[in-house]
């Protein structure tokens, strides 16, 4: 061995005592088996190894300071290998002295040696509290006490470093998992970092392309619109002709004259066309307006009043208008067209023309910009109108498209394509913008934001 073991000896008769010490003296000419041939009745050769280069040797007269000798070992982290307890001893035996021992230091070699004993191996290790006692009968050879030394100090080693090796596998298992709890915190702080960014990116990639819609809608409204206004001037005037003419016809004929009827078919149409060109004056027109302070809840009864002649009995219609609502900067022509235009379309949703129509004015702070706005959308305060139906609805794809110009759900011949497009013009031009919800078979909603005046 390359270093020294301490070994105890807990013994309460000095003559043997003094045995173990010339047992493990280390000097080939102790007399140790004279000695032990005189206490123990044996003869044999004497000791031709020497003990005093790996083993330190403590004498302990009693059980008491046996414990004391374990204990004050392990607080100076010098323990001993192995302890030879005697069983019989005055205080407490050699089975109560081990289980004190054991608390102090568990990993010391206990040996229980005896000539007789009151108790039995069993009683023993009920005691001790564990079953890995080993067990030396007096009288004992010398050669069997060191051999039994020899054996026990080899496997405190071996246990030693086995210990050892599981504490600094145990060490680094748990500095392995320190590092991996880390390295997952990392990974999912970095995680959560790119799924913010992805997140960004989609806020962007979506606010890009509202914009670009945006942008592909207003280029095409301002080539319509330039192309309307080439057209729509001389398109009254020859409408005004026609229209003229026709009535000056129905006057020169007798009112019961078959050609009568027609001549008013011929009126009609033109007081028609004469509407579409007001709607494409409206589309087309690059003037600023005169816009005043006005209380849009009056705006909206207003077209209640105006509209429920025009609507059939099949159509219930409502307005919901919140008491002290704020004022709006706006135009009450264009306000009543809009509202007009929503309206009308909202009706001819319905199917055969039955259902209920409701118009809704509240004031409203928009702290968050909704998805499907259109426009310019931006957070604050609006009052807020909304021409709500429980028609036949329309998908995601009509949506996209109800209010470039010219787009139409309705048959060929009923409709112009142009209302929603006005709508969208006008709404935009008091600096307001819309949003668009509903479902096929669920109805639609129309809500229109128009800012509140700076106070």
């Amino acid at each position: 061995m390359s270093q020294s073991h301490r070994v105890l000896f807990v013994e309460d008769d000095p003559k043997i005592l003094g045995v173990y010490q010339e047992i493990f003296c280390g000097r080939e000419d102790c007399g140790m088996e004279e000695k032990g041939a005189s206490l123990f009745g044996f003869a044999g050769n004497r000791a031709r190894e020497n003990f005093g280069s790996v083993y330190d040797v403590v004498l302990a007269s009693c059980g008491e300071e046996g414990v004391y000798q374990v204990e004050k070992a392990s607080r100076e982290n010098k323990p001993f290998s192995a302890a030879f307890v005697d069983m019989r001893m005055p205080g407490i035996n050699g089975a109560e002295t081990i289980r004190r021992m054991w608390k102090a230091d568990p990993f010391v070699k206990a040996v229980v040696v005896t000539a007789y004993s009151e108790y039995s191996p069993e009683e023993i290790v009920k005691t001790v509290g564990r079953d890995d006692v080993f067990y030396l009968q007096k009288p004992f050879n010398p050669k069997e006490i060191r051999q039994f030394a020899r054996v026990l100090t080899r496997q405190w080693d071996l246990e030693r470093e086995t210990k050892m090796l599981f504490d600094i596998l145990e060490t680094s298992r748990w500095k392995l998992e320190d590092l991996n709890q880390e390295l997952e915190a990392r990974v999912e702080e970095r995680n959560r970092q790119l799924l913010n960014v992805n997140e960004r990116l989609k806020e962007e990639a979506t606010r890009r392309a509202k914009l670009e819609k945006g942008l592909r809608l207003a280029q095409k409204m301002e080539a319509l619109a330039t192309l309307a206004r080439g057209i729509a001037h001389d398109f009254n005037n020859t409408l005004s002709l026609v229209i003229g003419q026709a009535e000056l016809a129905s006057m020169d004929l007798d009112p019961d004259d078959p050609v009568q009827n027609r001549l008013r078919q011929i009126v009609l149409a033109g007081r028609r066309s004469q509407e579409l060109v007001r709607q494409i004056y409206a589309f087309s027109s690059r003037r600023e307006t005169e816009k005043k302070l006005m209380d849009a809840g009056r705006l909206v009864r207003e077209v209640v009043e105006f509209l429920r002649p025009m609507l059939p009995f099949s159509v219930e219609l409502k307005a919901n208008v919140q008491t002290g609502c704020s004022s709006v900067l706006a135009d009450a022509s264009q306000l009543h067209q809009v509202l007009m235009n929503l309206c009308l379309n909202g009706w001819q949703a319905m199917e055969e023309g039955t259902g209920t129509l409701e118009i809704d004015v509240r004031e409203t702070v928009v702290e968050t910009v909704p998805s499907e706005a259109v426009g310019e959308p931006s957070p604050g305060r609006f009052v807020r109108i909304a021409v709500k139906d429980d028609g036949s609805g329309m998908d995601e794809e009509t949506r996209e498209l109800i209010f470039d110009p010219f787009f139409t759900t309705k048959a060929e011949g009923e409709g112009t394509g142009l209302g929603l497009a006005v709508v969208y013009a006008i709404v935009k031009s008091h600096k307001g913008w819309l949003t668009v919800s509903g479902a096929p078979g669920r109805g639609t909603e129309f809500a229109l934001y128009l800012p509140c005046p700076s106070t």
